[in-house]
């Protein structure tokens, strides 16, 4: 995974990468749930390599 210099600094990064996809998740469903970014915050192009962005407005909610 990681290749720092100091084995503590390891075994940090280490643990900090198991929580963060947990913490993650529940911030942006919390944020979902409670309609601080609805779907009219999104733009949906079925056609694009990109098929789902935020719109500028929507960014600056999340920001």
């Amino acid at each position: 995974m990681h290749q720092p210099k100091d084995l503590r600094s390891l075994l940090v990064l280490d643990i900090m990468e198991m929580f963060r996809s947990w913490i993650v998740d529940d911030l942006v469903l919390k944020i979902l749930r409670n309609n601080y970014i609805t779907k009219d915050d999104f733009i949906i192009d079925r056609h694009s390599q990109t098929p789902v962005l935020l719109t500028e407005e929507g960014l600056r909610k999340f920001i």
